[in-house]
C-alpha cells in the first residue's frame, strides 16, 4: 500500500471551488483507476487556505500510473488558487503521523 498526503494553500475561493467542483471531478475520475483505494479530503481551512487530501493506492507501480494517467492533470486546475507551493509526503502504511514524513515542495505547473 501505498498512502500519499497532500497539502494544496488556497485562496478561500479556490477551497470553495475545491469543496463544490474539483474534489467531486477528482473522485470521479480516479475512482474507476486500477489499484485505487481511497481518496480523501481530509481538511479544510478557509481562514489559511489549508486543504489537506489522502490518496492511497493498492501500491507504487498504479500509483505512478495515475500520476502519469492524462486525467490526473486535474491537480493543475488549483494553480490558479495557490497562495504558496503544494507540499506532499509519502508512507506505505496509514497509521503513520504525517508530521514526521518528508514533506517535498511542489511548485505550481503554471
Amino acid at each position: 500500500m501505498i498512502v500519499v498526503f497532500v497539502r494544496y494553500y488556497l485562496t478561500a475561493e479556490g477551497v470553495q471551488y475545491v469543496h463544490d467542483t474539483w474534489f467531486p471531478e477528482v473522485l470521479r475520475r480516479i475512482k474507476p483507476k486500477p489499484g485505487f483505494v481511497s481518496v480523501t479530503l481530509d481538511s479544510t481551512d478557509l481562514e489559511t487556505g489549508l486543504v489537506e487530501i489522502t490518496v492511497i493506492f493498492e501500491d507504487k507501480p498504479t500509483l505512478e500510473a495515475w500520476v502519469a494517467h492524462p486525467d490526473h492533470k486535474i491537480v493543475d486546475d488549483l494553480d490558479r488558487f495557490r497562495i504558496r507551493d503544494a507540499e506532499v509526503a509519502q508512507a506505505d502504511r496509514t497509521d503513520v503521523d504525517p508530521s514526521t514524513l518528508q514533506w517535498l515542495q511542489i511548485p505550481s505547473q503554471t
